[in-house]
């Protein structure tokens, strides 16, 4: 019988930036930019932005990302592609 094991998986952080250009904090997670994205939302909030990978990355005030970069915290969603396509098969 094959067994599971459990991986450490590391994606690169984002920088958070308020619309004045100031630096908010450091986003590590999908979850802490979701969280994130959902307050931006609640507030209809403007000129919200990450700084990831030298791109700048807007924020709009319903919280979406329009041109999300590949590899921007995409792991998650990558193995549930994964998992769907193992599924359909």
């Amino acid at each position: 019988m094959n067994k599971v094991s459990i991986r450490d998986f590391y994606e690169e952080c984002a920088i958070l930036f308020d619309y004045d250009g100031n630096e908010i904090g450091l986003i590590q997670s999908s979850v802490q930019l979701t969280h994130v994205r959902l307050q931006i939302k609640a507030m209809s909030a403007e000129g919200y932005y990450l700084i990831w990978n030298n791109q700048q990355i807007h924020i709009s005030s319903n919280g979406e990302i329009y041109n999300w970069p590949e590899g921007l915290f995409d792991i998650e969603r990558e193995m549930q592609s994964l998992i769907d396509n193992m599924i359909d098969e």
